[in-house]
């Protein structure tokens, strides 16, 4: 059962890591073209002002909690010729468990971050949308094979075709653009950077550890490995969706590059 755990809660990970690399492969790629241009450029900088202080004031966050010692940050900051918009550098004890766990939530933490902004976001503007979610998550609920790399797969689809549906069911309301624009700006901006998925695979490890322990100590009292790979999963589902609806800012990006002068 221990080892069955933790390939689910590592083999989980993956469609979130195929995800972010593709996302950062196209950043890789189209970002110097859109800050080539005058207007794409515009566009990107001011997207970023919105997105990127969010993404590192998650990774703070999640560093303070975590006990890592914060020796520097830029919310935002853009200079010619240079890829990186903010950072946060921080130190930490290899030695000391809570501080390699909290590697893992350093590293996600932009997803996190970004979550907790759109159901906010949400929540204000469009609650109708995260009724309809909680409908459809009780109504037709994941329905797992027992197979980790199959299931994981399978919570990503779940979570787009549920974010498909939730999202029509609000497409007529006045605010709908609004939200849509707030929200996809944060989303475009949260994914983790190489160097942050990196961090987050070292203590990945020691995370699926220790919920590996939780659920061997109180199995015996109450079945929660089922609860915990269903929670997982589902949250898989969110950070993948996040992710994969903020890709069409770079078909945008990419089209004001493509019509316009520089």
């Amino acid at each position: 059962m221990l080892v069955s755990f933790l390939t689910w809660f590592l083999v989980g990970l993956l469609p979130i890591v195929l995800v972010v690399i593709i996302q950062n492969l196209i950043g890789k790629l189209l970002t110097p073209i859109a800050l080539r241009n005058k207007a794409s450029r515009r566009v990107y900088l001011a997207t970023a002002a919105i997105g990127v202080p969010i993404h590192e004031l998650s990774h703070a966050i999640a560093a303070f909690l975590f006990r890592h010692r914060i020796t520097k940050i830029k919310f935002f900051e853009y200079t010619a010729g240079h890829g990186r918009l903010g950072y946060v550098e921080h130190q930490w004890n290899v030695l000391s468990p809570l501080q390699n766990v909290g590697l893992f939530f350093i590293g996600i933490a932009p997803l996190i971050g970004a979550g907790a902004v759109i159901y906010l976001t949400t929540k204000l503007m469009l609650p109708g949308l995260l009724d309809t979610l909680v409908w459809r998550t009780t109504e037709m609920p994941m329905i797992l094979t027992g197979v980790p790399v199959n299931d994981a797969f399978y919570a990503v689809q779940y979570g787009l075709a549920g974010a498909v549906v939730a999202i029509r069911s609000v497409s007529s309301e006045p605010q709908f653009w609004i939200w849509l624009f707030i929200t996809s700006v944060v989303a475009f901006h949260s994914t983790p950077s190489k160097a942050d998925m990196q961090s987050a695979w070292k203590g990945a490890i020691a995370v699926g550890v220790v919920l590996t322990g939780i659920v061997f100590i109180f199995e015996a009292y109450y079945p929660l490995t089922e609860m915990v790979v269903c929670y997982w999963l589902y949250s898989v589902s969110i950070m993948s969706a996040t992710i994969v609806f903020s890709m069409p800012w770079w078909v945008i990006l990419l089209f004001l590059a493509t019509i316009t002068r520089r």
